[in-house]
């Protein structure tokens, strides 16, 4: 519920489909770099 908070949505706005942060983690996964996240916020 917070997060919907921060991002100004209220409590019956739809967000994005969990599928899609599969999508991406596995993108990540499967790149040259998979760390690069990790290396740039570290």
């Amino acid at each position: 519920m917070r997060w919907k908070a921060a991002c100004g949505l209220g409590l019956y706005d739809t967000a994005f489909d969990p599928s899609l942060l599969t999508y991406f983690r596995r993108r990540l996964r499967h790149s040259a770099d998979p760390t690069r996240i990790f290396t740039k916020v570290k």
